[in-house]
């Protein structure tokens, strides 16, 4: 297999944060030095400097130009500056705020209570913008017995919080999920007959608290995260992650973006296939399910968290248990 541009990465870390560093081999062990604590931004990719052009520069543009973001990178294990308040350290460069705490109203802007208590377990999250400017944390709960769900704590456009809601009930371990290129959520269920709910928080969607069931989860499964490949938005890919022994990645292929229904029956005909791998370094994609069992159970037990990096190209996946991180070049892979 050729290893290029595009592809995935698999980490297999203990429960301390790991970020991937080194994409130029196939197989890193998160633990061996400082060098692999380093955003992915840094990188260095090794790729050929362009030659000078030739051709003219354009003349200078009247927009007025924007002042460059300010960037931290932060070290795993780097935390001096104690907040005895909340009983924890951060990063020097970082800021922290009470929202909201377990089995307790939330406080909003001006003074009044939400009208339930903010949901016990709040495990996996993502920060979606809304179709009036504002924005919303949505966050799983993984309560067990269907007392799991999905939460969303509202924010103004200045940051303060005026609403907090419940956007799915009756669910199981709600444990992470992932964000869609239309600005919903998928939650997944990590348990045995577990499935993928996709959510839509934005109150002025016509899928506003009405939740559906996806066809990621097929028959059922203890899943744990989504990631989306969204470099073609008319076909955007989906992979799916399954926090067991004897589990399997899934990658999703709709036929084409139809927003809300590219992940259900309404969104037509779709491909699903499993990561199969063949050894250390190289991989394929296949429709044998208990094969790509097999190979998750040897290489990348338990998975986990899985995410996509826009302009790099990669995702970042974790274990549990294996400790080890895996990049997965999908632009040159085997047939």
């Amino acid at each position: 297999m050729n290893v290029q541009q595009y592809c995935f990465v698999l980490v297999l870390a203990s429960s301390s944060l790991a970020i991937a560093t080194n994409l130029n081999s196939t197989l890193t062990d998160t633990h061996q030095s400082s060098k692999h604590n380093l955003f992915a931004r840094n990188i260095n990719t090794k790729r050929p400097t362009p030659r000078p052009t030739k051709r003219k520069a354009n003349r200078p543009s009247r927009q007025r130009t924007m002042k460059p973001i300010p960037t931290t990178t932060f070290r795993r294990g780097d935390l001096t500056v104690n907040v005895p308040s909340l009983g924890i350290r951060l990063s020097t460069g970082m800021s922290v705020r009470l929202l909201a705490r377990a089995n307790k109203k939330v406080r909003y802007a001006n003074g009044e209570y939400s009208s339930i208590p903010f949901h016990s377990m709040p495990d996996g999250a993502a920060v979606i913008p809304l179709s009036n400017g504002k924005y919303v944390y949505v966050s799983n709960s993984e309560m067990k017995d269907g007392h799991g769900g999905v939460y969303g704590v509202y924010f103004s456009r200045n940051g303060e919080i005026v609403d907090y809601r419940r956007l799915l009930r009756g669910t199981t371990r709600n444990c992470s999920g992932g964000k869609t290129p239309w600005n919903t959520w998928i939650s997944c269920e990590e348990y045995g007959q577990g499935q993928c709910w996709q959510v839509d928080p934005d109150p002025g969607s016509t899928h506003f608290l009405k939740p559906e069931r996806t066809r990621l989860g097929q028959d059922g499964g203890s899943f744990e995260a989504v990631a989306c490949d969204d470099r073609d938005l008319s076909k955007p890919v989906f992979y799916l992650t399954e926090d067991a022994e004897f589990g399997a990645l899934r990658r999703y292929r709709p036929w084409r973006n139809s927003g809300w229904d590219t992940l259900h029956e309404a969104g037509g005909v779709a491909t699903i296939d499993y990561l199969l791998f063949l050894n250390e370094n190289r991989f394929k994609w296949t429709t044998d399910l208990n094969a790509a069992r097999n190979s998750q159970k040897k290489y990348y037990r338990n998975v986990e968290g899985i995410d996509y990096f826009d302009g790099e190209e990669t995702s970042g996946l974790d274990s549990l248990q294996c400790k080890k991180l895996y990049p997965l070049f999908t632009q040159h892979t085997c047939s």
